[in-house]
Protein backbone atom coordinates (compact mmCIF):
# COMPACT_ATOMS: atom_id res chain seq x y z
CA UNK A 1 0.00 0.00 0.00
CA UNK A 2 1.14 3.25 -0.65
CA UNK A 3 -0.57 5.82 1.46
CA UNK A 4 -1.70 5.93 5.40
CA UNK A 5 -4.16 9.16 5.85
CA UNK A 6 -4.18 9.35 9.74
CA UNK A 7 -6.75 11.70 11.04
CA UNK A 8 -6.89 11.87 14.86
CA UNK A 9 -10.95 12.65 15.31
CA UNK A 10 -12.58 14.70 18.90
CA UNK A 11 -15.95 16.60 18.44
CA UNK A 12 -16.03 16.63 14.33
CA UNK A 13 -19.82 15.50 13.80
CA UNK A 14 -20.01 18.65 11.61
CA UNK A 15 -17.21 18.08 9.43
CA UNK A 16 -15.59 14.34 9.10
CA UNK A 17 -17.93 13.30 6.78
CA UNK A 18 -17.07 15.92 3.97
CA UNK A 19 -13.45 15.57 5.02
CA UNK A 20 -13.29 11.63 4.69
CA UNK A 21 -15.67 12.07 0.94
CA UNK A 22 -13.39 14.42 -0.07
CA UNK A 23 -9.97 12.68 0.51
CA UNK A 24 -11.92 8.79 -0.88
CA UNK A 25 -13.11 11.00 -4.11
CA UNK A 26 -9.43 13.05 -4.74
CA UNK A 27 -7.32 9.18 -4.25
CA UNK A 28 -9.88 6.64 -5.39
CA UNK A 29 -8.20 5.64 -8.80
CA UNK A 30 -4.58 7.40 -8.50
CA UNK A 31 -2.94 5.49 -5.63
CA UNK A 32 -3.41 2.74 -3.06
CA UNK A 33 -3.95 3.88 0.29
CA UNK A 34 -5.86 3.58 3.55
CA UNK A 35 -7.77 6.30 6.00
CA UNK A 36 -7.28 5.61 9.61
CA UNK A 37 -9.95 7.23 11.85
CA UNK A 38 -9.09 7.48 15.67
CA UNK A 39 -12.00 8.98 17.96
CA UNK A 40 -10.35 10.42 20.99
CA UNK A 41 -13.53 9.42 23.29
CA UNK A 42 -15.22 12.30 21.94
CA UNK A 43 -18.22 13.91 23.15
CA UNK A 44 -20.65 14.51 19.88
CA UNK A 45 -21.94 12.01 17.40
CA UNK A 46 -18.12 11.58 15.81
CA UNK A 47 -18.48 7.61 16.58
CA UNK A 48 -21.45 7.11 14.73
CA UNK A 49 -20.27 9.24 11.96
CA UNK A 50 -16.93 6.85 11.71
CA UNK A 51 -18.71 4.08 12.11
CA UNK A 52 -21.23 5.17 8.52
CA UNK A 53 -18.26 6.30 6.58
CA UNK A 54 -16.70 2.23 7.52
CA UNK A 55 -19.85 0.78 6.39
CA UNK A 56 -20.29 3.33 2.97
CA UNK A 57 -15.92 2.89 2.28
CA UNK A 58 -15.41 -0.10 4.16
CA UNK A 59 -12.55 -0.84 1.67
CA UNK A 60 -10.53 2.13 2.38
CA UNK A 61 -11.41 2.88 5.80
CA UNK A 62 -10.42 1.60 9.26
CA UNK A 63 -11.67 3.20 12.31
CA UNK A 64 -10.33 3.41 15.55
CA UNK A 65 -12.47 4.18 19.18
CA UNK A 66 -10.38 4.37 21.92
CA UNK A 67 -12.01 4.28 25.97
CA UNK A 68 -10.48 7.62 27.28
CA UNK A 69 -9.97 11.16 25.62
CA UNK A 70 -5.93 10.61 25.91
CA UNK A 71 -4.68 13.59 23.78
CA UNK A 72 -3.81 14.32 20.50
CA UNK A 73 -0.37 12.57 19.99
CA UNK A 74 -1.36 9.71 22.08
CA UNK A 75 -4.64 9.25 19.14
CA UNK A 76 -1.81 9.78 16.54
CA UNK A 77 0.25 6.38 17.87
CA UNK A 78 -2.35 4.77 17.74
CA UNK A 79 -3.49 5.40 14.03
CA UNK A 80 0.24 4.66 13.11
CA UNK A 81 0.49 1.48 14.74
CA UNK A 82 -2.68 0.52 12.27
CA UNK A 83 -0.81 2.18 9.39
CA UNK A 84 0.07 0.01 6.67
CA UNK A 85 1.58 2.40 3.92
CA UNK A 86 4.62 3.09 2.51
CA UNK A 87 3.74 6.43 3.69
CA UNK A 88 1.71 8.07 6.70
CA UNK A 89 0.33 11.36 6.19
CA UNK A 90 -1.10 13.12 9.79
CA UNK A 91 -3.98 15.73 8.50
CA UNK A 92 -6.35 17.48 11.16
CA UNK A 93 -10.20 16.90 11.64
CA UNK A 94 -11.07 20.20 10.93
CA UNK A 95 -10.61 20.66 6.89
CA UNK A 96 -8.35 23.40 7.64
CA UNK A 97 -5.48 21.19 5.57
CA UNK A 98 -7.17 20.82 1.84
CA UNK A 99 -7.19 17.26 0.93
CA UNK A 100 -5.64 18.36 -2.73
CA UNK A 101 -2.61 19.77 -0.51
CA UNK A 102 -1.86 15.17 0.29
CA UNK A 103 -0.18 14.82 -3.27
CA UNK A 104 2.35 17.34 -3.12
CA UNK A 105 4.02 16.37 0.31
CA UNK A 106 3.90 12.78 -1.33
CA UNK A 107 5.77 13.97 -4.24
CA UNK A 108 8.39 16.27 -1.96
CA UNK A 109 9.41 13.27 0.60
CA UNK A 110 9.55 11.00 -2.69
CA UNK A 111 12.80 12.97 -3.03
CA UNK A 112 14.35 10.83 -0.27
CA UNK A 113 13.47 12.70 2.85
CA UNK A 114 12.65 11.22 6.07
CA UNK A 115 9.85 13.66 6.98
CA UNK A 116 8.27 16.75 5.19
CA UNK A 117 6.40 19.52 6.99
CA UNK A 118 4.00 21.43 5.71
CA UNK A 119 4.23 25.21 5.70
CA UNK A 120 1.57 27.77 5.59
CA UNK A 121 1.99 30.70 3.20
CA UNK A 122 -1.13 32.00 5.47
CA UNK A 123 -2.20 30.35 8.32
CA UNK A 124 -5.75 30.68 9.77
CA UNK A 125 -5.57 29.11 12.83
CA UNK A 126 -6.93 30.96 15.77
CA UNK A 127 -4.87 33.29 18.32
CA UNK A 128 -4.11 30.70 20.76
CA UNK A 129 -2.69 28.13 18.44
CA UNK A 130 -1.43 30.49 16.54
CA UNK A 131 0.86 32.14 19.21
CA UNK A 132 1.66 28.42 20.43
CA UNK A 133 2.52 27.38 17.06
CA UNK A 134 4.92 30.20 16.81
CA UNK A 135 6.44 29.33 20.36
CA UNK A 136 6.29 25.98 19.47
CA UNK A 137 8.37 26.27 16.33
CA UNK A 138 11.29 28.41 18.17
CA UNK A 139 11.44 26.20 20.86
CA UNK A 140 11.90 22.96 18.06
CA UNK A 141 14.30 24.97 16.16
CA UNK A 142 16.64 25.95 19.16
CA UNK A 143 16.40 22.60 20.91
CA UNK A 144 16.99 20.40 17.37
CA UNK A 145 19.05 22.74 15.26
CA UNK A 146 16.20 23.50 12.32
CA UNK A 147 16.32 26.40 10.41
CA UNK A 148 14.47 29.11 11.47
CA UNK A 149 12.88 29.61 8.72
CA UNK A 150 11.02 26.30 9.22
CA UNK A 151 7.93 25.54 10.86
CA UNK A 152 6.55 23.06 12.70
CA UNK A 153 3.13 21.62 12.11
CA UNK A 154 0.63 18.27 12.42
CA UNK A 155 0.47 18.44 8.71
CA UNK A 156 3.10 16.32 7.88
CA UNK A 157 4.05 12.78 5.96
CA UNK A 158 6.86 10.22 7.21
CA UNK A 159 8.14 7.45 5.61
CA UNK A 160 7.46 3.84 6.73
CA UNK A 161 11.16 3.21 8.23
CA UNK A 162 10.62 6.73 10.48
CA UNK A 163 7.13 5.26 11.69
CA UNK A 164 8.77 2.48 12.83
CA UNK A 165 11.67 4.27 14.90
CA UNK A 166 8.82 6.49 16.52
CA UNK A 167 7.11 3.35 17.51
CA UNK A 168 9.75 2.12 19.47
CA UNK A 169 8.80 4.92 22.11
CA UNK A 170 6.73 3.14 24.67
CA UNK A 171 6.36 5.83 27.33
CA UNK A 172 2.77 7.28 28.18
CA UNK A 173 3.23 10.70 27.10
CA UNK A 174 4.76 10.92 23.41
CA UNK A 175 5.42 14.15 21.27
CA UNK A 176 5.27 12.65 18.09
CA UNK A 177 7.47 15.53 16.56
CA UNK A 178 10.03 15.14 19.39
CA UNK A 179 9.92 11.64 18.39
CA UNK A 180 10.45 12.84 14.48
CA UNK A 181 12.80 15.55 14.80
CA UNK A 182 15.18 13.74 17.61
CA UNK A 183 15.64 10.84 14.71
CA UNK A 184 16.56 12.27 11.61
CA UNK A 185 17.96 15.34 10.70
CA UNK A 186 16.75 14.53 6.50
CA UNK A 187 13.47 16.80 7.17
CA UNK A 188 12.10 18.95 4.00
CA UNK A 189 9.40 21.06 3.85
CA UNK A 190 7.14 22.08 0.78
CA UNK A 191 4.21 25.12 0.95
CA UNK A 192 0.84 24.21 1.00
CA UNK A 193 -2.84 26.19 1.66
CA UNK A 194 -4.33 26.66 4.34
CA UNK A 195 -8.33 27.35 5.08
CA UNK A 196 -10.59 28.45 7.86
CA UNK A 197 -11.48 25.87 10.24
CA UNK A 198 -15.04 23.84 9.49
CA UNK A 199 -15.51 23.26 13.19
CA UNK A 200 -15.41 26.55 14.06
CA UNK A 201 -13.30 26.65 17.38
CA UNK A 202 -10.11 25.10 18.00
CA UNK A 203 -9.21 22.47 20.18
CA UNK A 204 -6.25 23.77 21.41
CA UNK A 205 -5.81 25.62 24.78
CA UNK A 206 -3.02 27.19 26.46
CA UNK A 207 -3.03 24.23 29.02
CA UNK A 208 -2.40 21.86 26.30
CA UNK A 209 0.37 23.71 24.39
CA UNK A 210 1.50 24.09 27.31
CA UNK A 211 1.80 20.58 27.95
CA UNK A 212 2.59 20.16 24.16
CA UNK A 213 6.10 22.35 25.17
CA UNK A 214 6.80 20.56 28.59
CA UNK A 215 6.24 16.94 26.56
CA UNK A 216 8.94 18.57 24.22
CA UNK A 217 11.57 19.05 26.79
CA UNK A 218 10.89 15.98 28.77
CA UNK A 219 11.97 13.87 25.57
CA UNK A 220 14.97 15.92 25.48
CA UNK A 221 16.76 15.26 28.68
CA UNK A 222 19.61 16.63 28.25
CA UNK A 223 18.13 19.63 27.35
CA UNK A 224 15.60 19.79 29.94
CA UNK A 225 19.12 19.09 32.27
CA UNK A 226 20.19 22.48 30.51
CA UNK A 227 16.76 24.41 31.02
CA UNK A 228 17.03 23.62 34.68
CA UNK A 229 20.98 25.17 34.96
CA UNK A 230 20.34 27.96 32.69
CA UNK A 231 16.91 29.07 35.25
CA UNK A 232 18.89 28.15 38.59
CA UNK A 233 21.87 30.40 37.25
CA UNK A 234 19.60 33.65 35.93
CA UNK A 235 17.87 33.98 39.70
CA UNK A 236 21.46 33.03 41.21
CA UNK A 237 22.75 35.68 38.97
CA UNK A 238 19.21 38.38 40.45
CA UNK A 239 20.18 37.49 43.85
CA UNK A 240 23.31 38.09 44.30
CA UNK A 241 22.95 41.48 42.27
CA UNK A 242 20.25 42.88 44.14
CA UNK A 243 22.00 41.64 47.92
CA UNK A 244 24.73 43.62 46.44
CA UNK A 245 22.41 46.54 45.84
CA UNK A 246 21.25 46.48 48.86
CA UNK A 247 24.68 46.06 50.83
CA UNK A 248 25.81 49.32 49.16
CA UNK A 249 22.71 50.88 49.86
CA UNK A 250 22.93 50.24 53.24
CA UNK A 251 26.56 51.24 53.62
CA UNK A 252 25.54 55.27 52.30
CA UNK A 253 22.68 54.98 54.56
CA UNK A 254 19.76 55.31 51.24
CA UNK A 255 18.23 51.99 52.54
CA UNK A 256 15.52 52.22 55.07
CA UNK A 257 14.81 49.44 57.32
CA UNK A 258 11.19 48.72 55.95
CA UNK A 259 12.75 49.02 52.68
CA UNK A 260 15.61 46.10 53.98
CA UNK A 261 12.51 44.07 55.19
CA UNK A 262 10.90 44.19 51.98
CA UNK A 263 14.15 43.67 50.09
CA UNK A 264 14.68 40.72 51.99
CA UNK A 265 11.05 39.48 51.19
CA UNK A 266 11.94 39.86 47.24
CA UNK A 267 14.92 37.90 47.60
CA UNK A 268 13.21 34.93 49.54
CA UNK A 269 10.58 34.86 47.26
CA UNK A 270 12.60 34.41 44.26
CA UNK A 271 15.12 31.85 45.98
CA UNK A 272 12.06 29.83 46.62
CA UNK A 273 10.13 30.47 43.99
CA UNK A 274 13.33 28.98 42.10
CA UNK A 275 13.21 26.36 43.97
CA UNK A 276 9.54 25.46 43.64
CA UNK A 277 9.96 25.09 39.78
CA UNK A 278 13.35 23.18 39.79
CA UNK A 279 11.34 20.92 42.03
CA UNK A 280 8.34 20.79 40.01
CA UNK A 281 9.95 19.95 36.79
CA UNK A 282 12.20 17.39 38.67
CA UNK A 283 8.74 15.63 40.34
CA UNK A 284 7.24 15.46 36.75
CA UNK A 285 10.68 14.15 34.99
CA UNK A 286 10.70 11.18 37.87
CA UNK A 287 6.71 10.38 37.87
CA UNK A 288 7.17 9.84 33.63
CA UNK A 289 9.70 7.53 34.66
CA UNK A 290 7.69 6.15 36.82
CA UNK A 291 5.16 5.51 34.12
CA UNK A 292 7.42 4.30 31.88
CA UNK A 293 8.66 1.66 34.00
CA UNK A 294 5.36 0.68 35.40
CA UNK A 295 4.20 0.14 31.50
CA UNK A 296 1.32 2.78 31.93
CA UNK A 297 -0.22 2.55 28.37
CA UNK A 298 -0.46 5.36 25.64
CA UNK A 299 -4.18 4.68 24.82
CA UNK A 300 -6.34 1.73 25.23
CA UNK A 301 -8.63 0.54 22.34
CA UNK A 302 -12.61 0.35 22.81
CA UNK A 303 -13.58 -0.42 19.23
CA UNK A 304 -11.09 -1.19 16.10
CA UNK A 305 -12.60 -2.11 12.66
CA UNK A 306 -10.06 -2.61 10.05
CA UNK A 307 -10.01 -2.25 6.42
CA UNK A 308 -11.05 -5.17 3.74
Amino acid sequence: MKLSIVIPVYNSERCIEHLVSTIIDSFNQSISFEVILINDCSTDTSWSKLYQLKEKYHHHISIINLAKNVGENNAVMAGLRAAKGEYIIQIDDDFQNPPSEIIPLLQEIEKGYDVVYAQYARSHHGRVRKFGSYLHSRLATKLFKLPTSMTISTFRIITKNLKNEILNYKGPKPYVDALILRSTSHIGTRQVKHHPSKTGQSNYTISMLGSIWLNMFFLSAKSLGKLIIYYSLIHLGVGFISLYLSIKQEGSYLISVPHQNLLTIGLTLIVTSNIIIILGIITEYLSRIYHHQTQAPQYFIRDILRNK
